[in-house]
């Protein structure tokens, strides 16, 4: 993904350390924990040069759109159903992306603060969010563009960002252009009017995939998920239960005065491309770096075992300390199953013990 975008969402959780502080939460006898050894061989494997379908390719379908003068069409990848590359003077770059995800992403204010932190800037409340927007048009819809600018960690020119988003059904896309700060402000109406061109009505085909594509190591594209029937669970009554996304079978929000997050429950046949490529996929959407080898697991996950069912307990937190995301998932009955809460960091703290006794009236 550019830079780490689909939204939602850089490590507070440490192994057994984490998983223990759970357990101290929790206080229940049923509940069982230890570290996890490394896979010992990738669950996911692509060749170097192998041919794999883009996620975005195979799943949406690409919007109509008419591409600027002195933009250069690349091929899109993983992720990208729509990826330019400018170039300006004095070695000045910058990139376009468009990236559709399902559901709503982790939700607009965690994506402003995401890509606020892209460049430095510190986290803003909700507050402060229609301050930030520019009113535009994607295609013939109302939508928002954030400008962001600021230095990005290591580099010594200053960094811009321009994100407009537009929800089509239960998909949404992200319109993104990322670069030095003097290029992409004068490439700025030359994106505005890209967003005007965008024509959702002429996606009639998905997006073609590029004839060969190695993804980073241990990444998988998201997949459809099954029907399924959901668990006889217990709801927490704070929880408000939400229409579930494309590849969900249940979604629930959670706020506060000040803070928002969100609970998703996910099931898959088989091993969903193994844990160590599942572990990369959620740490692409905190911006964190990926892991490179399987061993360097045993730092980031723990085993965690609830009345008898045993799974991986994940807990990572965005460099910024400004998001959170948590994870419990275990197979059964050959499925695998996706217990995942994200959002702002400190909401998702109070909730953790919570998602745990969820998930255990689950089973």
């Amino acid at each position: 993904m550019d830079n780490g975008l689909v939204d939602l969402l850089k490590i507070a959780g440490r192994g057994l350390v984490a998983s223990l502080a759970l357990l101290a939460g929790c206080e229940r006898k049923d509940i069982t924990v230890h570290t996890v050894p490394p896979e010992k061989e990738p669950a996911a494997k692509t060749a170097a040069g192998a041919s794999m379908p883009a996620a975005g390719g195979s799943q949406f379908a690409r919007p109509a759109w008419q591409v600027p003068a002195g933009w250069e069409t690349q091929a899109g990848d993983q992720m990208r159903v729509g990826l330019f590359s400018i170039k300006g003077a004095s070695n000045q770059t910058a990139q376009v992306t468009v990236i559709p995800l399902a559901g709503m992403a982790g939700g607009e204010l965690a994506n402003v603060n995401r890509w606020r932190s892209q460049v430095g800037l510190e986290a803003v409340a909700e507050a402060q969010m229609a301050a930030l927007q520019e009113k535009i048009q994607i295609g013939k819809e109302p939508a928002s563009l954030y400008d962001f600018v600021g230095t990005t960690p290591g580099a010594d020119a200053k960094t811009r960002i321009l994100v407009a988003t537009s929800i089509q059904g239960t998909t949404s896309w992200f319109f993104k252009m990322t670069g030095t700060d003097e290029l992409v402000q004068q490439q700025k109406p030359q994106f505005k009017e890209f967003l005007k061109s965008v024509s959702f009505d002429a996606a009639a085909t998905p997006a073609a995939a590029p004839a060969a594509f190695t993804p980073p190591p241990g990444v998988m594209p998201p997949m459809a998920a099954p029907a399924l029937a959901k668990p006889a669970w217990k709801v927490p009554t704070h929880w408000k239960e939400q229409p579930p996304g494309r590849m969900q079978l249940a979604k629930f929000n959670i706020e506060d005065a000040a803070a928002k997050a969100e609970v998703t429950v996910s099931a898959f046949p088989g091993a969903v491309g193994g844990l160590f490529a599942n572990v990369n996929r959620w740490r692409g959407q905190l911006d964190l770096p990926l892991l490179a080898k399987q061993e360097e697991l045993t730092n980031h996950i723990s085993t965690l075992s609830i009345k008898g069912v045993e799974g991986q307990w994940v807990d990572m937190t965005a460099s910024n300390k400004t998001l959170r995301l948590m994870v419990f998932l275990a197979t059964r009955e050959g499925q695998t199953w996706f217990y995942k809460l994200s959002g702002e960091a400190n909401l998702v703290a109070r909730e953790k013990d919570v998602l745990v006794h969820f998930v255990e009236s689950a089973f």
